[in-house]
């Protein structure tokens, strides 16, 4: 997109130095967050920003990375300073809930908030062993970048979420397992020794979780696969099944 005209709050600044065009370059990296989200931005150039400050701004464009939109400050872009207080209390407050279908078609997003219901735990959940070098999952043993290794026990979900209008997969980390499963990484691991199945967390999550309605926070990326959520934040919560109801028959009858 082109000539983008937003207002937010700016946090986290950050000078860097970049090889561009095989030139060096100095620049300077932030986020904007408004009551909708948060968006990675980048000043090409002369920056008098400063963190949280409130800004208007004027003909920034958007491009992409890995499906995330990115927001690009560049010679001709206008910063206008708001004053503190304009934007209310945006930090503090939860981004408005999307679609799937939404995100899908934004490409990502680096902070989103989407509610759904859990319709499948895949292959790769429960209990894994990570290299303790680079982190990355092992298979049989094998790190692909380290080799042989000793791995270090994790946590994980690896789970597809449905909203009605489209499907995304969700990875949930460590901390979000936890909560999600009611027990701690080390009770996950004296109980698959005891039951001699390495399938049993990734069975208990198929248990306690298919079919649940969950409101899910996090960083959303695409590749060749489609859209992705990193999860920060999950909790469970229940549908009003006469609302939607009547959402839906308002749809139907060409009301809405």
């Amino acid at each position: 997109m082109n000539f983008v005209v937003i207002s937010g709050k700016v946090t986290k600044l950050e000078a860097r130095e970049i090889i561009a065009s095989g030139e060096k370059k100095n620049i300077i990296t932030g986020i904007l967050t408004d009551d909708t989200g948060s968006v990675e931005f980048t000043v090409w150039g002369d920056s008098k920003l400063n963190e949280d400050d409130e800004v208007r701004i004027v003909g920034a464009y958007v491009k992409s990375w890995r499906g995330m939109p990115k927001l690009n400050l560049g010679d001709r872009t206008e910063v206008q300073m708001l004053e503190r207080g304009t934007l209310g209390d945006v930090m503090s407050s939860s981004p408005k809930v999307r679609t799937l279908e939404d995100v899908e078609l934004t490409g990502g997003a680096m902070d989103a908030m989407v509610r759904g219901t859990l319709v499948d735990v895949r292959e790769g959940s429960g209990l894994v062993k990570r290299c303790p070098d680079c982190r990355r999952v092992l298979q049989k043993g094998t790190c692909r970048v380290h080799g042989k290794v000793k791995g270090v026990d994790d946590l994980r979900i690896k789970a597809i979420l449905d909203d009605g209008t489209s499907s995304m997969n969700v990875v949930f980390g460590k901390d979000l397992t936890e909560k999600l499963l009611g027990i701690s990484l080390e009770e996950a691991v004296r109980m698959t020794m005891e039951e001699s199945n390495l399938d049993l967390i990734k069975e208990m999550a198929e248990e306690k979780l298919f079919a649940r309605s969950l409101e899910v926070r996090g960083m959303v990326r695409s590749d060749d696969f489609g859209p992705m959520m990193i999860a920060k934040e999950v909790g469970f919560f229940e549908r009003d099944v006469r609302e939607e109801g009547a959402k839906l028959l308002t749809q139907l009858e060409g009301f809405d």
